[in-house]
């Protein structure tokens, strides 16, 4: 593991990656570049994992989904919900973390902007107070800082793709593999996808019956009978 290192480069020999370069960011902008050399290779950067392959002219159907959470103290815990809560009618998923409520929702595509201070991402911030009042009235507190509330906003980019299936399969350049795309089911999909990629790299084909992006289903073995004149 290492942890704020950057990539720099991809390097490429014949067809296949040969290494990838990167630098320690601890480090400042005179660290040394180094080259991480493995017999396979696997991006898996949420989001950034289209940018990250462009270089290499693999183009990836990913799109940054922006997206929302408020965390608030919990002013009557015995009223709130102890399990995670979804409210489709208001588009929020509710999870409690301890004296803290956490709704999180809403969605933008306006590429890699993480900013919390523009007028939309305060209005966004703000609509999820408002939803979770309207759902536990009174139960969180909803006030603003201005008000002397403490909320805790934050936000992130979703990987999303036009089908929402992700992308879970080998690529066209050698020894490399994708496992990106998985929108706002990252966390429950991750340990399933990490498998099934581990089996297609050991050249099997994964247990569950999944349309892997560059991965042909086994035909049925039916005869297509065509009825002269």
């Amino acid at each position: 593991f290492l942890h704020s290192t950057a990539i720099e480069r991809i390097d490429t020999l014949g067809g296949q990656i040969s290494g990838v370069r990167v630098r320690s960011l601890a480090d400042g902008a005179k660290a040394p570049v180094r080259t991480l050399v493995a017999d396979q290779y696997v991006a898996a950067m949420g989001s950034y994992t289209a940018p990250m392959l462009r270089q290499l002219g693999i183009w990836l159907n990913i799109y940054p989904a922006k997206g929302y959470s408020a965390t608030l103290k919990l002013k009557r815990p015995q009223d709130a919900s102890v399990v995670s809560l979804l409210d489709d009618t208001r588009k929020i998923a509710i999870s409690r973390l301890g004296d803290e409520l956490r709704v999180a929702g809403t969605i933008e595509v306006g590429g890699y902007d993480l900013s919390l201070d523009t007028p939309l991402a305060r209005a966004r911030c703000h609509m999820l107070a408002q939803r979770i009042e309207a759902v536990l009235p009174g139960v969180c507190d909803t006030r603003t800082e201005a008000e002397g509330g403490e909320p805790r906003f934050w936000t992130g980019l979703r990987p999303a793709t036009p089908t929402n299936i992700p992308y879970i399969s080998k690529t066209p350049v050698g020894r490399l593999w994708v496992n990106a795309g998985h929108g706002t089911l990252g966390w429950t999909h991750g340990a399933g996808s990490g498998k099934a990629l581990a089996e297609l790299i050991s050249g099997e084909r994964p247990a569950m019956d999944f349309g892997f992006y560059g991965l042909q289903r086994p035909r049925p073995n039916t005869r297509r009978v065509l009825k002269g004149a």
